[in-house]
């Protein structure tokens, strides 16, 4: 794609003009559905004054375009102007859009949508002036869709293997002005007289990276390492992996396994174990991704403490500075075969953590029972140690995000807790958790840094509730056997619908939830709404006439309890209605 897009960048007469470009990178942040075709309006708009004044006139009508779902600002970017409105009818040539890395855009649905976007408009609009080039690793869900009906006959599709001579010439190419800039940046580190480095020593690592991209990539960051501070040592250190790796045969893959070992390799072994658990936890867990100071929190390490066990790790991942930290900053790699190779037992031996969902486990729980107090029966945000804060503020503020982060995560794995409570290993954690979630008032868990449980409880059922179960706190119920002189007027009612079905599925939803009325503002408690008597029964009776039933719990113990009618038809909606009530 690179050399496609510099060929394009200086065509012939016969060749299309480049118009747009789009390179997708999940590591560097640029894999949003929604700023694709943005970007290429905005170059394309830069090139193109037509075009131009057709984005300005629209965006002047209606600003939030930008905000839309790619498949609206599509429509509006792309299907309106070239069809509808012929902006570019007069070019006398195409116009070229290369989109690269289609397989790190969003999630497999916003690839596959993408694809179909392209595809049904290529095929219905085939005299508009554009000609789309896609590059993507050959995934199985973006080669199923690429050979649908749907779009079908309106591509061509090309192989390009990883090690072909086009390839290899632009990861040579790049290499080549990489190290002309770090020799141009240390020329006190070598002799001026002489090549640095070496034909020889180039040609090796030009082979070695046998066209693979990331391979080049990561020794070029390896050897600029500005933690290390000398290139030629680390070049060095380069060289040596590749030499002890070309004995098992010309694998790029497996130089890369190397190199990545010998990065890990040069931790001392005092701080190893910690850098262990900050990777695993950041890259290891399969459905979830804590955040980056959640899990130093949960490994108690203090700010000095998680530098200094990623110092040596710039060549690899990406580190946030102590500044920049937020609440949603992650650990990123520059690319996902680090993160492959940290999950793989076989892959990085020594480096691996095994079950590091565990050690998340521990770390939140811990949490937890700081909170927790047994005697008096109380959670307390204000009992939770904190190692490390990011920003000045209050203690407080800290001790909650950390207690809701925590809280949260054993939430989710309630059903793990209850599977392992048979182990003798985890029965002291299970009954702990059980002590904890007795005491919790699931009618006000503001207290645990949570504003609702809406949406715990309508996307993690029915998992959650077999745990619940199984620990004597949920039972189910009909909606019949709720009695309103048990409901707590002094608490709102939590109702939410958290996704829109389609017209087929609209007997999953109930009624009132399509026109929100005072009942579900969240904040009022019930007795300060007139008849809300009334109309609770009105929305129960509207939730036992749909056509798919929902399911319906008693969660909690006494005066903290709460009735869960909960739906979730993960194809189409998920929505919740929690009542606060009275079960003592």
């Amino acid at each position: 794609m690179q050399t496609l897009a510099e060929t394009e960048s200086h065509p012939l007469d016969t060749s299309p003009i480049l118009g747009a470009t789009f390179f997708f990178s999940r590591p560097n942040k640029r894999n949003s559905p929604r700023s694709v075709f943005t970007t290429i309006a905005y170059q394309l708009a830069v090139r193109y004054p037509t075009y131009r004044r057709y984005v300005t006139n629209i965006l002047t009508t209606d600003p939030k375009i930008v905000d839309k779902s790619m498949a609206e600002q599509f429509s509006w970017f792309i299907s309106t102007p070239f069809t509808a409105h012929h902006v570019l009818g007069g070019l006398d040539k195409s116009v070229l859009i290369i989109l690269d890395g289609v397989d790190e855009c969003g999630n497999e649905e916003a690839q596959r949508e993408l694809i179909l976007l392209i595809g049904r408009f290529s095929l219905e609009a085939s005299m508009a002036p554009l000609i789309w080039a896609i590059a993507s690793r050959p995934e199985p869900h973006i080669r199923t869709m690429a050979s649908s009906p749907l779009v079908k006959g309106c591509h061509w599709e090309l192989s390009v293997p990883v090690d072909s001579d086009q390839g290899c010439a632009d990861v040579e190419r790049f290499l080549h002005d990489k190290f002309q800039e770090i020799h141009g940046r240390y020329q006190s580190f070598s002799v001026s007289t002489l090549q640095w480095p070496s034909k020889v020593d180039f040609l090796s690592i030009v082979k070695a990276a046998s066209g693979l991209f990331v391979f080049a990539s990561a020794v070029i960051r390896f050897v600029t390492d500005e933690h290390y501070g000398n290139p030629v040592s680390q070049l060095n250190k380069v060289l040596q992996v590749i030499l002890s790796s070309s004995s098992s045969g010309p694998n790029p893959l497996a130089t890369l396994d190397a190199l990545y070992t010998e990065v890990l390799s040069n931790i001392p072994s005092d701080v190893l174990p910690t850098t262990k658990y900050l990777l695993a936890l950041s890259f290891n867990l399969q459905d979830t991704r804590p955040h980056f100071w959640l899990i130093c929190n949960w490994l108690k390490l203090s700010q000095a403490d998680t530098y200094g066990a990623l110092r040596k790790l710039h060549s690899v991942i990406e580190i946030p500075p102590p500044g920049e930290v937020s609440d949603f900053t992650y650990l990123e790699v520059y690319h996902t075969s680090f993160s492959d190779f940290i999950a793989s037992t076989t892959r990085s031996a020594q480096f691996h953590v095994r079950d590091p969902w565990k050690v998340a486990l521990r770390g939140a729980l811990r949490v937890l029972q700081e909170a927790h107090h047994p005697h008096d029966s109380t959670i307390d945000a204000s009992r939770v140690k904190v190692s490390w804060v990011y920003q000045d503020g209050a203690d407080l503020h800290w001790q909650e995000q950390l207690l809701h982060g925590s809280f949260e995560t054993v939430f989710d794995e309630l059903d793990t807790l209850q599977a392992y409570s048979r182990k003798d290993s985890h029965e002291n954690a299970a009954s702990q958790s059980i002590a904890i979630f007795e005491d919790v008032d699931y009618a006000n868990p503001s207290n645990l840094g949570f504003p609702n449980f809406g949406s715990r409880f309508a996307f993690s059922e029915p998992p959650i509730f077999v745990a619940l179960e199984h620990w004597g706190l949920a039972q189910s119920i009909t909606i019949r056997s709720i009695k309103m002189n048990r409901i707590r007027s002094d608490r709102p009612v939590d109702v939410r619908l958290f996704s829109s079905a389609h017209k087929e599925t609209v007997s999953t939803i109930p009624d009132f939830l399509n026109q929100p009325p005072e009942i579900m503002r969240l904040i009022t408690p019930l007795c300060q709404i007139s008849g809300w008597k009334g109309l609770v029964r009105e929305h129960l009776s509207a939730i036992r006439r749909l056509g798919l039933p929902a399911r319906t719990y008693l969660i909690g113990k006494g005066r903290r309890s709460i009735v869960c009618i909960v739906q979730s038809d993960k194809a189409s909606c998920a929505w919740c209605y929690l009542i606060p009530y009275d079960c003592s």
